[in-house]
């Protein structure tokens, strides 16, 4: 989890780079949190499946707004 932490914080930046990049690595992350809500519920209490499922939702929200800042704008 320390590594996935690190490596949302390393998408922050590249989001000003490479938004389209940083939105499938971002996708990717929201994956691994929504196995891990499923393996909280199965192997642990409510309480840690709550805090996945708040975290993936973060991770998915900032996915999907860096999908739409990759998008050029139409004039």
């Amino acid at each position: 989890m320390l590594f996935e932490a690190f490596l949302a914080w390393q998408l922050g930046a590249l989001v000003r780079v490479a938004p389209g990049a940083a939105a499938k690595i971002g996708w990717g992350l929201c994956l691994v949190q929504v196995a891990g809500v499923v393996f909280s519920i199965l192997y642990f209490s409510v309480a840690p499946a709550i805090f996945s499922l708040a975290v993936a939702a973060c991770v998915g929200l900032a996915a999907w707004r860096s999908r739409l800042s990759a998008k050029p704008m139409a004039i």
